[in-house]
């Protein structure tokens, strides 16, 4: 109870806690309503309470939409990612008949201004206000916030709020070789080596991870694998490439999930089969004798 006002006649005087009322160990408000009476034909006087409520939210999250896979084609690249931002309210109240059981309120409307990380980047959006998909540019603020009034009749025993949008992400491989975005050596013997890819996204909403980034690396076969893993330790999966799809062998990666910022080093240890030969020419590429 933050203000606890009451009217009689026309004089309006405000309570003050642990003077003139208290709250006790149930949190029901008690003062001694007799001394407020209004004298005349009828004995009454009108109160008016500013309660704070605390409000929950359930299944409160962002998800980036499962069956969208973003491929990799580049050393650096843009994505664009589909995601979902939402929630449901809960709020309750005091059985009356029970005294000690809450029951959920039916009778609030509730007005809410949700302000997400990185709104500025959301693009595309399509809202739907308590199962119903409505107009987005009657919530959009100029703020990129999103405001439910009243009149949507947002109340706590009722309502969802399910944000559609898409959003945009440059991921590097940083430091490549050539054409294969990492960095190969030698780790064991003659024939184990291990390729590190350093991926880092560069650019995006810092407050959102990215998931289902997959590249092909086509100079690894799949049986040619020992192992996978991330420096992270965040899972990496391997699978082999159809080749009757795709044309060629070699292996499916998928990176573990990124934040905008850092490099998460991805790294495959494999067992080589084929023998490098290095072939040394002159200035005007003939092969030197003995060399």
């Amino acid at each position: 109870l933050l203000k606890f006002y009451v009217v009689n006649d026309s004089l309006i005087t405000e309570l003050t806690e642990d003077v003139d009322y208290t709250i006790d160990e149930r949190d029901f408000l008690v003062f001694y309503y007799e001394d407020y009476f209004q004298v005349g034909r009828t004995f009454n006087f009108t109160a008016y309470l500013i309660w704070e409520h605390i409000l929950a939210f359930g299944n409160w999250q962002i998800e980036q939409k499962e069956d969208q896979v973003l491929k990799i084609n580049e050393a650096e690249q843009e994505l664009t990612a589909d995601f979902n931002y939402n929630f449901f309210m809960i709020a309750r109240h005091y059985d009356a008949l029970s005294l000690v059981d809450s029951l959920p309120i039916i009778f609030w409307d509730v007005a809410l201004t949700v302000n997400p990380f990185d709104k500025e980047l959301f693009n595309n959006h399509e809202l739907m206000i308590n199962g119903i998909e409505v107009d987005i540019g009657d919530y959009l603020t100029p703020e990129k916030a999103f405001k439910i009034e009243l009149s949507d009749h947002f109340t706590p025993e009722a309502n969802s709020f399910s944000l559609n949008f898409t959003t945009n992400y440059v991921l590097r491989f940083e430091e490549p070789v050539g054409k294969f975005w990492a960095v190969d050596r030698l780790v064991d013997r003659r024939s184990i080596r291990e390729r590190m890819y350093l991926c880092n996204l560069i650019s995006g909403p810092r407050h959102i991870y990215l998931k289902n980034i997959i590249f092909h690396e086509k100079a690894i076969y799949f049986e040619e694998v020992l192992d996978s893993y991330s420096l992270f330790d965040r899972y990496v999966e391997i699978n082999e490439l159809n080749s009757s799809i795709s044309g060629y062998k070699g292996l499916n990666v998928t990176v573990p999930y990124l934040y905008v910022g850092e490099t998460s080093p991805l790294l495959i240890k494999y067992l080589t089969f084929q023998r490098l030969k290095i072939i040394i020419t002159d200035d005007i590429k003939m092969p030197i004798i003995d060399a």
